[in-house]
């Protein structure tokens, strides 16, 4: 997990707007406050068949305070040890367990 600013850590780094909503959910359930930056987009240089370019993907980052770093690396565990990508199949299953969790 990451440092970026004094009291917060990154718990994790979710490659889609998916993945930070079923991160959020799990959190949630857990009882961690969490905070999200980012809009998942930067300014990359590029050019492509439709002229210059200059968006690209970024990492939506899940902040949590120092003291709970390990109860969030607990909650997240289910996405921290995912090495492969995610189908929808799989995707769907976990963010449904995340909604009742929640709902609970």
């Amino acid at each position: 997990m990451d440092r970026i600013e004094q009291g917060l850590v990154t718990a994790y780094k979710a490659n889609s707007r998916d993945l930070a909503f079923i991160a959020k959910g799990l959190l949630d359930a857990a009882g961690i406050p969490y905070s999200i930056v980012g809009d998942g987009f930067r300014s990359l240089e590029g050019y492509s068949i439709f002229g210059d370019m200059n968006i690209g993907i970024r990492p939506y980052l899940i902040r949590v305070l120092e003291e709970d770093e390990s109860r969030a690396c607990e909650a997240l565990r289910p996405l921290l040890e995912t090495t492969e990508p995610i189908d929808e199949e799989t995707l769907a299953k976990l963010a449904e367990e995340a909604g009742k969790e929640t709902n609970d």
